[in-house]
């Protein structure tokens, strides 16, 4: 008769190190309290806020099992999701949410408040079934440290050979779809990856790469519907939200473009083509504003455009000339201030400069010098 393994969760604790990340006290001592008391040693155990650990760096390979109140700010890598159990403690959860979760790389959730019993169930369930997933990840890494070795054929054996081990590959299906897509298979590509987004709608790889193959084949209104749901579905991406905003300015996108301006405004740059992709937006944003009257909204948009463009001049002088065509002279003058001293000496500044003083003062020195300098270019007319 075959025997049953009977799961022991005293010796499944007491050797691993947990993390648990929350930011009520409370809920932080009942479960240490909960864990210690099915066998965890206390001095394996690390509590600290939510906002200590909201990226795959704060957690590394150091911690076995991981509670974590609030979903991470970037998907957990894959080596990581291998070795570790995520646990997602949220008060509650609709079925969007736990999807989100999963895609990020929780293995399981944990509704507040815990019970000892349902802490107990829920680390037998996922110690249990981690086995199973932790083959299944190895394999997909594999494939993929292959593939970028150069040897394709091998990777999509070994990926093809995932898919037996999980109820719903999405990933490794997105995987094989980017693998053949690659070696001109498109066909094929396409079946698997519409496999994928069936085995999993939100999966994040099969979104980011389809909006990938919208982009290169020139339909830029589908590829900026899928960064936008991409965008309501996961944590904020540097890389995402740069394709988001170059995208909009390509599909003039007005309907959405508010919400994206509130997301913009409080985006950090990272590098210079982020800085590009961010300061555009934000002048079309602003642009945007001015044509549906929210005029503080406008001005905030194109003031951190200007402020964040350094050298980067074409966001400020478009911004500058939104508000010449809409009668806010004063305001334009304003983010001319932003353009860099030490290229004021540049034509695109001079008649951008020559068209504020026109609308301003158009009899001080300055304008009329600029007036004989442009002599027979079309200088603006000055404001009656």
């Amino acid at each position: 008769m075959e025997q049953t393994l009977v799961f022991n969760i005293e010796d499944f604790l007491k050797t691993r190190r947990i993390l648990i990340a929350d930011d009520d006290a409370e809920t932080r001592g009942v479960l240490v309290a909960n864990l210690c008391s099915l066998g965890s040693r206390r001095e394996f155990v690390e509590i600290t806020s939510a906002e200590d650990h909201t990226t795959s760096e704060s957690i590394e390979d150091r911690f076995d099992v991981v509670f974590m109140s609030e979903l991470p700010s970037v998907v957990f890598p894959l080596k990581l999701r291998a070795s570790s159990i995520f646990i997602w403690t949220p008060k509650r959860a609709s079925p969007a949410d736990l999807a989100r979760a999963v895609e990020l790389g929780f293995h399981g959730a944990l509704y507040k408040p815990y019970s000892k019993a349902r802490l107990l169930s829920t680390i037998e369930r996922l110690s249990t079934g981690q086995s199973k997933n932790e083959s299944y990840l190895h394999r997909v890494i594999d494939a993929v440290s292959l593939q970028r070795d150069g040897y394709p054929e091998e990777a999509t054996e070994i990926l093809r050979d995932a898919l037996t081990l999980h109820p719903r590959p999405a990933l490794a299906l997105a995987y094989l779809a980017d693998m053949h897509q690659a070696q001109g298979q498109h066909q094929q590509a396409r079946d698997y990856l519409e496999r994928s987004i069936q085995a999993n709608p939100d999966c994040l790889n099969a979104l980011l790469l389809k909006a990938a193959w919208e982009m290169n084949a020139g339909r830029t209104h589908a590829a900026y519907r899928l960064y936008l749901r991409i965008f309501e579905q996961f944590p904020i991406d540097q890389s995402r939200l740069e394709h988001l905003l170059t995208l909009s300015i390509m599909t003039e996108s007005v309907g959405d473009i508010e919400a994206l301006a509130d997301l913009a405004l409080g985006a950090i740059t990272k590098t210079e083509r982020s800085k590009r992709a961010l300061t555009s937006g934000l002048a079309v944003a602003g642009k945007a504003f001015l044509k549906r009257g929210k005029k503080e909204k406008a001005f905030e948009s194109f003031e951190r455009a200007a402020s964040l463009a350094s050298g980067f001049t074409p966001p400020i002088l478009y911004s500058a000339q939104a508000l010449f065509d809409h009668g806010f002279p004063d305001e334009a003058g304003r983010i001319l201030t932003f353009f860099p001293e030490d290229q004021r000496s540049d034509e695109a500044y001079l008649r951008a400069r020559f068209t504020y003083l026109s609308q301003v003062d158009s009899t001080c020195e300055e304008c009329v010098r600029l007036r004989v300098l442009f002599e027979g270019s079309n200088p603006p007319p000055s404001r009656a």
